[in-house]
């Protein structure tokens, strides 16, 4: 497998790197990083993305098998096109520096990097240079604000209590903790980022709604700042996810019956609800700085909601 020895050599340099390959029995969720290129959805092989200087540092890797330089060659097409969206673009293959022929001067001339992987032993041949495809504004669209949300929401919750998926999608993101009522955070291109207290597990769900005295979950809810909302919904099915019966509204105009009407549809669902508390926040420009802001913002307000909920589960 080339894919987690290229992954471990970039983390070992500080990176936070993912690939395509499946996730091991160990591993939490995690998710391809996926973009647009030329129309059609394309999973990374591998990115990896660091701060430097309070901006990104990103990479992909177009990895292909093979231990001559036919397999570079044919790693060509997809490495180039990444060059578009990424400022550093490499090609891995198993192929030693001497096994690479006439095709380590293309590499080099395109502005490739190139990458070697033999019995699990990772080595970078050569970095890329410069990179005269790079797109700046594609670069924004599509790779840094997944990448700005990845590391922050990292640093932020902590190594040991960070997923992440859906990150395949063009222009989509999920991340979250790991508590049973986690902290949330997505993104899609279409809409502004949505932090938020997440709940769908159904014992969780179970657990919460039928302890829970209606007046204290009320008092509450009723007692965040008004630019939250309370989102819920039937689980038509887990996977995939679908729903029915949604339903949101903002907390600023909750009455004490409408929790009672929540909480009474929730149980006739037989606790199958997915439910969330959060609000919208809009970004002129994305940096570092004020998302890690923003998001340590929702997690005080949510923590103490989140809390409470956790304890009874």
């Amino acid at each position: 497998m080339l894919y987690k020895p290229i992954e471990d050599m970039f983390a070992k340099r500080g990176y936070f790197s993912v690939s395509s390959r499946r996730k091991l029995p160990s591993e939490r969720v995690h998710s391809p990083f996926g973009v647009n290129v030329h129309g059609a959805t394309k999973k990374i092989d591998v990115v990896a993305f660091r701060w430097t200087d309070g901006e990104i540092e990103a990479k992909a890797v177009e990895c292909k098998y093979g231990r001559t330089w036919e397999a570079a060659g044919e790693a060509l097409g997809q490495a180039t096109a990444y060059q578009r969206l990424f400022p550093e673009a490499y090609v891995a293959t198993q192929a030693a520096e001497e096994d690479l022929k006439h095709v380590e001067s293309l590499l080099r001339e395109l502005g490739l990097g190139y990458i070697s992987v033999e019995d699990s032993k990772t080595e970078e041949v050569f970095p890329p240079s410069r990179n005269i495809r790079f797109n700046r504004k594609e670069f924004e669209l599509q790779v840094k604000n997944k990448a700005i949300a990845l590391l922050a929401c990292y640093h932020v919750l902590g190594s040991d209590n960070f997923q992440f998926g859906r990150a395949d999608e063009p222009g989509y993101i999920w991340i979250s903790s790991l508590e049973a009522c986690n902290i949330s955070c997505s993104f899609s291109k279409s809409e502004p980022f949505w932090f938020a207290l997440n709940i769908e597990s159904k014992p969780a769900v179970k657990r919460i709604f039928s302890t829970l005295e209606v007046k204290e979950l009320y008092k509450r809810l009723s007692g965040l700042p008004s630019d939250y909302h309370i989102w819920y919904a039937k689980f038509a099915s887990y996977r995939p996810k679908k729903y029915e019966q949604e339903e949101e509204r903002p907390v600023s105009e909750l009455k004490l019956q409408d929790i009672t009407s929540y909480v009474d549809k929730i149980r006739k669902w037989n606790w199958k609800a997915h439910i969330q508390v959060g609000k919208s926040v809009y970004f002129d420009v994305l940096l570092k700085t004020t998302f890690t802001s923003e998001l340590k913002k929702a997690i005080s307000e949510l923590s103490p909601l989140q809390h409470m909920f956790n304890e009874l589960v």
